[in-house]
């Protein structure tokens, strides 16, 4: 708000960080779809912020005709903060352009690069107005303008309200990404983590690294996100091998496959060795101890019960299936100890 109004004045800026505000809450910019970008610009801009206050300080004790160090906090505050974007970010070392060198050309710098990152929306509200204006010189064009930017930044709040504020992160996450198995994920993983002893290992089939977290494991192998083996590049070829040949070496107790298409995401001249070898590996030597069956877009079947996951049909496009090796029960049906 505040590098805002030192651009386009009080309602302008007021509009800069009520579009911040509003985007930054955005079902869309956070929790599993934050982007490290976001996270960056919560040090940049304070700390530009900071820069621009600095080069006031200074401004005003050059009118006077003395030089002043005061104000030199404000200066190491922005570059502590800058330094922290970066190590978010790499490329967050680029609002730092020429920081050593020249201080007054990097603030003016600074200043172009805020106006594009926090207020970029209060900009076009600001130019907006001023061409309303031009049009309809005896009106005041900043009630309009408040209306327009109303409408523009509540209408995601009003459309997602019903998800937003019903507390259901289950419901938000369907409604937000259809067809995905993240709230799947989340069910059967805790049907793993009751099973898993010390020692066990689980290969997650798929683009699914978030069960890795959940069950605090290791992947197999280095590729955990499967779709980018799917890709039709020459070095696919042999990380698919790679990936293979992990999962059959290490033999891990358990195997979650998903039969999800954006969890693998194949291209027209994908390989498919990984998919069909995996798949086989699994139906030759694991037997099915849960289904994530995905009837719809809002419903899933979920069966957790191992005598009837032995003999269930998946009726959706869509399922999830965890097995559990064959050899990791004695034939009695007692959990042998080991991996």
């Amino acid at each position: 708000m505040a590098i805002g109004m030192r651009f386009f004045g009080r309602f302008y800026g007021f509009l800069a960080g009520l579009c911040y505000v509003l985007l930054a809450v955005n079902p869309f910019a956070y929790a599993i779809f934050a982007e490290s970008e976001l996270v960056l610009m919560g040090f940049v801009l304070p700390g530009l912020y900071c820069f621009m206050h600095w080069e006031h300080i200074q401004a005003q004790a050059g009118s006077s005709g003395s030089t002043t160090p005061e104000g030199n906090g404000w200066l190491y505050a922005g570059g502590f903060l800058l330094a922290c974007g970066t190590l978010v970010k790499q490329s967050g070392v680029f609002f730092s352009e020429c920081l050593p060198f020249n201080w007054r050309r990097f603030t003016t710098k600074a200043a172009a690069m805020a106006w594009g990152a926090a207020p970029g929306l209060g900009a076009l509200f600001y130019h907006l107005g001023k061409g309303l204006a031009v049009l309809f010189r005896r009106l005041n064009m900043q009630p309009v303008v408040a209306v327009a930017a109303a409408v523009i930044l509540l209408l995601p709040v009003v459309r997602y309200s019903p998800t937003l504020f019903k507390g259901d992160s289950h419901r938000l996450l369907r409604a937000m990404s259809p067809g995905n198995p993240f709230v799947e994920d989340k069910v059967l993983s805790d049907v793993l983590k009751s099973k898993m002893r010390a020692g066990d290992r689980v290969a997650v089939l798929g683009s699914e690294p978030q069960y890795y977290i959940y069950l605090d494991k290791k992947a197999p192998s280095r590729h955990f996100y499967m779709a980018f083996t799917m890709r039709p590049i020459p070095e696919s070829d042999a990380w698919q091998q790679e990936a293979l040949g992990a999962l059959t070496t290490l033999a891990p107790r358990f195997i979650v496959f998903n039969f999800v298409e954006y969890s693998w995401m194949p291209k027209e001249k994908s390989n498919m060795t990984l998919y069909e070898g995996s798949y086989k590996y699994a139906r030759t030597n694991y037997r099915p101890i849960a289904w994530a069956d995905m009837l719809s877009l809002k419903e899933t079947k979920f069966i957790l019960d191992e005598s009837q996951a032995r003999q269930y049909r998946p009726a959706g496009k869509r399922y999830v299936t965890v097995y559990e090796r064959e050899e990791a029960r004695n034939s009695s049906g007692v959990e042998r100890s080991g991996q």
